[in-house]
Formats: structure tokens, C-alpha cells, sequence
């Protein structure tokens, strides 16, 4: 048989169909129709920010994340002191989740009081290693899935000095602040 080999102009071409195939950095979600969920509140927009808050489709490995999300009350009597999860996936193409951002696991909690809320999540040093990536939105109650989106977004992150020390490396998946301490040996 044929033996197929993987290239990185292969890789390449095949991440270029697949971003080209999902919604770009316009960030309108309001006339998706491949969602999921009961409807009763809707994710209306998903816009990925730069620093000076215009919306952009890559960002820079370290450099300050800031994802904003409209979401939308779309049935008028929906009991707004629900406890109601905003959840932000953010998968790499192949669909593994790299990171979740979700307001229930940092003890944040959002009520829909108004038809419309904008929330903003914010990673003060973006720890992912160039790529492309996309956001999965889910959006929940105690009771219902509300809305879910998958491939509301998709960004690009750039290679970047994410600690600040001029070497720059792509070996990981993503890079975590940390310290390390050099201790004397007891011995000594």
C-alpha cells in the first residue's frame, strides 16, 4: 500500500480549510443556526478585543486576551435570578479543549436582568503557543442549556515572549507563570 505523508505544508493547508470553514472575527452570533439549546437566552456576539478594544482575529502569545460576549434574553418572562453559567471553550482545530473560562468555577455570578448583558473575560498574559484556536460557547441554568455554539469564533495566536525574557520557544501547548528557587544542599 501507499504510505501518506504528513508535511508541514500539509498541516498547513488543512488548518487554512478549517478556519476558512468556520465564522471569522465579525463576531455576529445572532443568525447562526447551528446552535443548540432551549433559546431562552442567546449568545448574540462574540468579539475577541485587542488592547485598544477594536476586534481583531490574532493575538500575540503573552499579550492580554479580552473576549467580549453579548448575550441576548430572548424569551421575556425567563426568570432572571436563575443562576445561569456563561462557559468559554477554547479548543484547538482538532476540537481538544485547551482552556475553560467559566464564571461558576471563579464563584461569578451572572443573572440576565436586562435583554441584553456584556460580559468580558480577560487572561492578562494569553498562555497559548502559536496556532490557531477556536471558541465553544455554552451557555446554561440549573435546569437547561440555554445556547451552545461551537465554532463561535476563530482566532489566531502568534509566537510571543510570554515571559518576558526574550526567548521565545513554541515546544508546549501552552506556558504557565512559575519560579523556580535554588536551595543549598544539606549536605553543605
Amino acid at each position: 500500500g501507499r504510505k501518506t505523508v504528513i508535511t508541514k505544508d500539509l498541516i498547513k493547508t488543512v488548518e487554512k480549510y478549517k478556519i476558512d470553514n468556520f465564522l471569522q472575527v465579525d463576531g455576529d452570533l445572532i443568525s447562526r443556526t447551528n446552535r443548540k439549546g432551549s433559546g431562552k437566552i442567546k449568545a448574540t456576539k462574540c468579539i475577541l478585543k485587542s488592547s485598544n478594544m477594536t476586534g481583531v482575529d490574532t493575538i500575540t502569545c503573552g499579550d492580554r486576551f479580552l473576549l467580549e460576549l453579548e448575550l441576548t434574553r430572548c424569551t421575556p418572562n425567563y426568570n432572571a435570578q436563575k443562576k445561569v453559567e456563561v462557559v468559554v471553550n477554547i479548543c484547538n482545530l482538532s476540537g481538544d479543549r485547551i482552556l475553560l473560562l467559566s464564571n461558576r468555577l471563579i464563584g461569578k455570578k451572572i443573572s440576565i436582568n436586562n435583554e441584553k448583558v456584556v460580559l468580558q473575560y480577560r487572561i492578562n498574559k494569553l498562555p497559548l503557543n502559536p496556532g490557531s484556536y477556536y471558541i465553544r460557547l455554552l451557555v446554561q441554568d440549573e435546569a437547561e442549556i440555554l445556547d451552545w455554539i461551537d465554532h463561535s469564533l476563530v482566532f489566531n495566536v502568534e509566537k510571543g515572549d510570554f515571559y518576558g525574557t526574550g526567548y521565545i520557544t513554541d515546544c508546549t501547548v501552552f506556558y504557565v507563570d512559575h519560579t523556580i528557587e535554588v536551595m543549598k544542599s544539606k549536605n553543605h
